[in-house]
């Protein structure tokens, strides 16, 4: 249980350090000194990460009711033909070339 919050938590942090979006592991995007207004500056950071989530979500429900589904981000790839395992040498003990 503690391994799926953890995820979803790292998770988030990397949302939130999109260098695209709210950037939080940049400082400069912070041009101020002091505690507390860096503090309200994350606060406001924040908020625009959660409010980006809600926006994401909102338009896959949206997309999922109208029956419109989003592509798959990743393409699938097919194994190669010429790749083998190594064979391993029992003699010897390490591995040994593939069989032709």
């Amino acid at each position: 249980m503690s391994g799926t919050l953890r995820n979803s938590i790292e998770g988030m942090n990397g949302f939130m350090k999109d260098s695209a979006f709210e950037a939080m592991a940049d400082s400069q995007r912070r041009r101020i000194r002091g505690t507390a207004p860096q503090t309200i500056f994350v606060a406001f950071q924040i908020l625009a990460a959660n409010l980006r989530k809600i926006e994401g979500f909102l338009k896959a429900v949206r997309a999922a009711a109208a029956g419109v589904f989003r592509p798959r981000r990743r393409p699938r790839t097919t194994p190669s033909p010429f790749w083998r395992p190594l064979a391993v040498d029992r003699a010897s003990g390490g591995p040994s070339p593939p069989a032709a």
